[in-house]
């Protein structure tokens, strides 16, 4: 019989499943460490008011959403991009949801009227691991709390 005519025979691969992220591993080991992960727990809740870091974005729109609206670069060593140098403004968590590609971590999505959103993205999601982790804040100021649950349930399409 020519070789051409010889089909490969059938086989059945098994594969493990992650429950949490869906990740096919090979072996059930593998599969139960990426379990044992678990879900990252959240860290603020919708609604609250918190702080990522300073020196992102333009700031062109409220000024009561400005943490330090009179901070002037530091005159010993210019910008660092540090809240002593940039603007820091204060957001309000719009909404929590997994992170596509790892169902493991939380993406917060975060609104400042700070910024118009004319000179650049006024929302911006963020991750506690491998991005700028949100800080809550205890005593936000009160315009900035009545105007914050305007925005709730909106979600950024980029990252902060």
């Amino acid at each position: 019989m020519p070789k051409e005519a010889i089909q490969p025979e059938v086989r059945v691969t098994k594969r493990w499943v992650c429950p949490i992220c869906e990740n096919e591993d090979r072996t059930r080991e593998e599969a139960a460490r990426c379990t044992a992960k678990g879900k990252e727990k959240p860290i603020v809740k919708v609604g609250d008011i918190v702080l990522t870091r300073a020196g992102f974005g333009w700031f062109d729109g409220s000024r009561d959403w400005v943490k330090n609206p009179d901070v002037e670069k530091h005159p010993e060593h210019g910008n660092c991009f540090g809240e002593c140098c940039t603007h820091t403004f204060y957001y309000v968590v719009t909404a929590i949801d997994d992170y596509e590609g790892d169902s493991h971590r939380i993406r917060y999505h975060l609104l400042t009227a700070a910024m118009s959103g004319k000179q650049g993205y006024r929302q911006g999601w963020t991750t506690v691991d491998g991005h700028y982790k949100p800080r809550r804040v205890k005593d936000p100021p009160e315009k900035v709390l009545a105007e914050s649950k305007a925005f709730i349930g909106s979600k950024a399409d980029y990252l902060l």
